[in-house]
C-alpha cells in the first residue's frame, strides 16, 4: 500500500468515526464514490471498531480486558509482593495496573506493573506479559525504560521496572502543539531507542504518544513492549535467534491510528514498520 493511500484511509476512518454509526455508510459513499477498494478497507476498520468497542485508541489485544475495580486497587496499597512494598497507584491499562513500589532490599522506588489474577488465568495475556518483560530486559539504552526483574507472589505476576517521572507525549500534546524543535528532539530520541531495539531483533509494534514518556530533564523513554515482536538480532545467524514461540494469528496487532499499512493489512513486519 502506498503511503498516500494509507493517509487517505486514515483520514476517512477518522472522519467516519466522528459521525454517528448510522451515517457512516452514506458518508463513505459520498466521500469516495469511485474508489470501492478504499471504501471497503475503511469499512473493514469500522467493522472492527464496532465489534471491539474501542478499536482506535486501545491496543487490539486489550479490548476484552475486564475493568479493574477501585476496590481491587485499594486492596494492593500497603501490600508486599516479593521484596516490593506497594506505595500508590500510578495508572491503569488493559493489561493491569502500574504502581509505585519500594524495593526493600535496595531502598529504591521503582514502578511495579501488575497483571491481575483474573487476567493471568488467560494463557495469552500471561504470555504477552512475560513477552514484554523478556523483550525489554534485553535492552539497555537511555531512551528505553529499564526492566529490573519479573516475578510472581501469591498468584500475582509482576514486572519491576525503572520509575520514569514526567508525562507521556499524549499528555504533553493535549496541553499545546509542540514546536518544531521539540518534535525533532522527541523523534530523534525515540528513533535512537528503536534503533537499539532493532539491533536486538525487537520490533515494538505499538509506538504512539501514550507509550513515549517525557522526563523533566527532556529525556524520551519508550514504554510498553507488550506487543513487541522478538525476531533475529541484526547480524546474527538463525541458530542464535531469540525465539518467539507464540504470536497472534488472525489478530491485528497495534493501535489503529498509529499502525503502519502492513500492520493494518496483517502482513509480516520488520524494523521498517
Amino acid at each position: 500500500m502506498k503511503p498516500d493511500r494509507w493517509v487517505q484511509i486514515d483520514r476517512l476512518l477518522g472522519e467516519a468515526l466522528d459521525r454517528e454509526p448510522e451515517h457512516r455508510k452514506a458518508f463513505l459513499e459520498e466521500a469516495c464514490p469511485e474508489d470501492a477498494d478504499i471504501r471497503r478497507e475503511v469499512e473493514a476498520l469500522l467493522d472492527a471498531h464496532e465489534k471491539a468497542g474501542s478499536f482506535v485508541q486501545t491496543p487490539v489485544l486489550d479490548l476484552s480486558a475486564p475493568t479493574i475495580s477501585c476496590q481491587e486497587d485499594h486492596s494492593l496499597s500497603g501490600r508486599k509482593l516479593g521484596p516490593y512494598e506497594i506505595l500508590s497507584l500510578i495508572g491503569r491499562g488493559g493489561m493491569g495496573e502500574v504502581y509505585k513500589a519500594l524495593d526493600t532490599r535496595l531502598g529504591r522506588v521503582d514502578a511495579l506493573k501488575i497483571l491481575p489474577v483474573k487476567l493471568a488465568a488467560d494463557p495469552g495475556r500471561l504470555r504477552r506479559f512475560v513477552r514484554e518483560a523478556k523483550a525489554a530486559s534485553l535492552l539497555n539504552h537511555p531512551n528505553i525504560a529499564t526492566i529490573y526483574e519479573i516475578g510472581e507472589s501469591d498468584g500475582i505476576h509482576w514486572i519491576a521496572m525503572e520509575l520514569v517521572e514526567g508525562q507521556t507525549l499524549a499528555e504533553r500534546i493535549k496541553e499545546r502543539p509542540l514546536e518544531v524543535e521539540e518534535v525533532l528532539d522527541v523523534s530523534i530520541q525515540a528513533a535512537e531507542g528503536l534503533e537499539a531495539a532493532h539491533k536486538k531483533g525487537i520490533i515494538h509494534r505499538d509506538i504512539k504518544p501514550a507509550n513515549l514518556m517525557l522526563t523533566p530533564e527532556g529525556r524520551v523513554k519508550i514504554l510498553d513492549f507488550g506487543l513487541a515482536k522478538i525476531a533475529r538480532p541484526e547480524g546474527k545467524a538463525a541458530a542464535t535467534t531469540v525465539s518467539e514461540s507464540h504470536d497472534f494469528p488472525g489478530i491485528i496487532i497495534g493501535t489503529a491510528r498509529y499502525m503502519s499499512p502492513e500492520q493494518v493489512l496483517g502482513h509480516a513486519v520488520d524494523h521498517r514498520t
